[in-house]
């Protein structure tokens, strides 16, 4: 019978803190509110976040300060941070947050520092449309050449290591950490393609080292260290039976020596390690996982049959409890069945009948039992206690955080359809970048607000082509004796539109007597027709979407019923025309608008006035702006369309340029 494995390891308390201490964290970055807790055990919620601020009692006196890199990548979910604003405001009375956030510098023109810059006020401005290098070949390398990084790795990982390794080589995916690994053991140490003496390795969990003598060391292995291959030793496999696969699981366990690089004088010790991990090109899968925690329950079930509940200090504990003795002998007999049957399968337990009090009273001694045999069995079994590893030569640049390398090798690339005009994939380079004080590139990728730009070309040679306008009304007021015609309309720029053309119409006798919305994109206007009591003139107004920030970009005639086609043609063009002779033309040197377009404009500007070219901004929308561009025998009109969405990654880019 599987049981929950999971061991919770409840908060201490703080009295030994003292009631005004001023508590500072680094690395703040790092502490989230997302869960955390491995296959055995749990400490606290599992989110540390949560916990650090229960521990310290926010309604003390104590301060705490967190210190980290806002542009970092975290353990979890980036507003998870304890560096969010919003998260702590959660957890904590707002009204006492102080919040304090470095200005981002530009102190820095070239190299890997000019980079991060960039990075983080992408970051900041959460506008991701410019990605570009200024290599310095210093600190900032275009590590395009293959024989070039061919020299670097051969250079870093020819022989086995006795410190921790000052290089590394990042990627996003740990496939591609796998295959460079191999090449490297190939290529570099020589030393065959499975694991092998001289080989690094580094831990992806924290267990703790069987001491049966009491001179062990060290004690603890933690996640991130890293170790040299010194011996191997035996292997030995167990044949794990689950409900989710047909076949038994094999888990496989190899006990090698190691050299602890990460810890003072270098220690040697013994581990073993779970094959089935490590020679995995990602994690454990489902059913590895599975079988590893009914392998672990196995060990406990047989722990609890030498160690019997009824033999335990917690069950003389239990007998001697008041609330025990002051039980019936009746009461007192079901409490012995009930422990009888924690050692039997559950098609042979007795049923008994008893107060939720007295089962919580033996649950609480049972529990104290289970979690003492629990830990004596993690501390003295080795398999329970199996390290996973990886090789260490080239790692993610998610295991990465935290390091300081002198030297790296990153590929910008992460993975085939990958989105890189995003938060994601800006941290993650920021985070990489970060990670060495020298910083090869391979394969990086550029971005540029005109990456994905359409440029469609209606201009002709001494020819002036009239294009339709958008007709697009701000602020619009709604004359009085149109309001109560237009009230049930929402957008408006149609709402603008019927009302202008409505002025035109009714000089011709055509009085606009009712509107409504047909679907996002169509309303219809309905007039009254001179000496006609029983017909109407009905137009069709089109409405763009919110690319083209719901402008009307047609009215048609959908039936006459008699009016006459040419007025209302002429009312319609008209419309057009007395929008666009309306339009305010700016001055030769306009106020741009303040985001990303004002840069841009601005060179555009100085380019033209250069060339003798006047350009003139002569609308500014939301998602378009028109510009007119005239020279002493031509002029053209221009229409820019750009992105505004976080969600759909448009934010920053322009995607159409029409002449």
């Amino acid at each position: 019978m599987e049981e929950e494995l999971l061991e919770v390891i409840p908060l201490k308390s703080s009295k030994d803190i003292d009631e005004k201490a001023l508590i500072i964290i680094t690395e703040a970055h790092l502490v989230s509110r997302s869960l955390s807790q491995s296959e055995l055990l749990r400490f606290g919620t599992g989110r540390l976040l949560e916990d650090i601020i229960e521990f310290l009692n926010p309604n003390s006196n104590r301060k705490i300060v967190f210190i980290g890199d806002p542009c970092s990548l975290t353990f979890g979910k980036d507003e998870d941070s304890a560096l969010n604003l919003e998260t702590l405001s959660e957890l904590y009375d707002k009204e006492k947050i102080k919040h304090y956030r470095k200005p981002i510098g530009n102190d820095y023109s070239e190299g890997r520092e000019k980079l991060r810059t960039d990075l983080a006020n992408s970051i900041e401005n959460t506008i991701f449309n410019n990605l570009n290098y200024s290599f310095d070949k210093v600190t900032l390398i275009d590590l395009q050449d293959d024989k070039e990084r061919i020299q670097n790795l051969h250079s870093w990982f020819n022989q086995p290591f006795s410190n921790d390794p000052e290089n590394a080589v990042l990627f996003y995916s740990k496939k591609d950490c796998l295959k460079t690994n191999k090449w490297i053991k190939k290529q570099c140490l020589k030393n065959g393609e499975n694991l092998a003496i001289g080989d690094l390795l580094i831990v992806n969990n924290n267990v703790s080292i069987p001491d049966e003598s009491g001179f062990q060391i060290p004690r603890r292995i933690v996640n991130g260290m890293f170790f040299t291959v010194l011996k191997l030793k035996e292997t030995q496999q167990e044949s794990i039976k689950i409900r989710q696969s047909q076949n038994p699981i094999i888990l496989s366990f190899t006990r090698i020596t190691v050299k602890c690089l990460s810890l003072l004088g270098s220690p040697e010790t013994d581990i073993w390690i779970l094959d089935n991990y490590f020679n995995s090109e990602e994690d454990l899968t489902k059913e590895e996982q599975i079988a590893f925690r009914v392998f672990v329950n196995a060990k406990i079930n047989d722990e609890k049959r030498k160690q019997k509940f009824e033999d335990s200090q917690e069950y003389r504990q239990l007998l001697e409890d008041k609330q025990y003795t002051d039980l019936s002998n009746e009461v007192k007999d079901v409490i012995e069945t009930l422990v009888k049957n924690y050692n039997l399968p559950k098609e042979k337990k007795e049923k008994v009948e008893t107060s939720r009090a007295v089962r919580n009273l033996l649950s609480g001694y049972y529990k104290k039992y289970k979690k003492k045999l629990f830990f004596q069995i993690k501390d003295s079994d080795p398999f329970i206690n199996a390290v996973f590893v990886k090789y260490g030569w080239a790692i993610t640049v998610h295991k990465a955080i935290g390091s300081s390398y002198n030297e790296i090798i990153i590929k910008g690339h992460r993975k085939e359809n990958d989105g890189i005009t995003n938060d994601s994939y800006f941290r993650w380079l920021y985070s990489g970048v970060t990670a060495g004080k020298i910083v090869n590139i391979t394969s990086p990728k550029r971005i540029n607000p005109f990456m994905n730009c359409v440029f469609e070309d209606n201009s002709t040679n001494g020819v002036s082509l009239k294009t339709k306008q958008l007709l697009v009304f701000g602020d619009y007021e709604v004359e009085s004796r149109f309001k109560n015609k237009v009230q049930s309309l929402e957008n408006i720029n149609v709402i603008g539109a019927i009302c202008e053309i409505s002025k035109c119409l009714e000089q011709n006798g055509y009085l606009l007597e009712s509107t409504k919305k047909f679907s996002e994109y169509l309303t219809k206007a309905f007039y009254s027709i001179p000496q006609s009591d029983n017909k109407q003139l009905i137009l069709n107004i089109d409405n763009k979407g919110s690319k083209d920030n719901f402008a009307v970009g047609n009215i048609r005639i959908e039936n006459l019923n008699g009016a006459d086609e040419i007025i209302v043609k002429t009312c319609i063009e008209d419309c057009f025309e007395q929008k666009q002779s309306v339009i305010s033309i700016l001055d030769d040197k306009p106020e741009l608008p303040k985001d990303f377009r004002q840069e841009i404009y601005t060179a555009w500007f100085e380019k033209c006035k250069n060339e003798n070219i006047t350009l003139k901004l002569m609308q500014s929308h939301n998602n378009q702006d028109v510009f007119r561009a005239t020279c002493e025998k031509e002029s053209l009109t221009l229409r820019v369309w750009y992105g505004t969405s976080e969600k759909n990654h448009t934010k920053g880019f322009f995607q159409k340029l029409k002449f």
